[in-house]
């Protein structure tokens, strides 16, 4: 499971005393991974509410916790992804390019992108990306035609 930051989430706590500090469910000794474990592990919340020290409401607030934090990373992402794109992009076009760039940006009518070789540019901008080797940029000032 990826590092999420359960400070957010009302339903777990980390105390140094409790577990190393490892995130437990408030009030309890029951480490939260342990219960993402068991559920990756194919158990589902009944069972684990009747194995650990946990409520049904408990072990639902940390999931739905973790949804949309993941949510949100993987939108944070596919947004420096397409910003890192088109920054690529922009810096080789002029601006007056744009209506090409979105041509081949398209989609044909099976899902595959109209122009391959700006699939493979969004990908390595993509790999980029998920490398953290990226930076978002000052935002670049709007051309004025004319």
């Amino acid at each position: 499971m990826p590092a999420l930051d359960w400070s957010q989430c009302p339903a777990v706590e980390s105390v140094p005393v409790k577990l190393s500090g490892a995130w437990v469910f408030r009030g309890t000794r029951m480490p939260v991974q342990t219960v993402f474990d068991n559920l990756e592990a194919g158990m589902s919340i009944d069972e684990i509410v009747e194995v650990f020290e946990v409520t049904e409401e408990e072990v639902k607030a940390a999931v739905h916790f973790a949804a949309q934090s993941l949510t949100l990373d993987v939108q944070v992402s596919a947004y420096k992804t397409m910003v890192q794109f088109l920054e690529d992009r922009y810096n080789r076009l002029p601006s007056d390019e744009l209506g090409g760039l979105l041509g081949e940006l398209s989609l044909l009518a099976d899902g595959k992108p109209a122009d391959p070789a700006v699939a493979s540019e969004w990908q390595r901008a993509a790999d980029r990306v998920a490398l953290g080797g990226t930076q978002m940029a000052e935002p670049i000032p709007m051309r004025r035609a004319g």
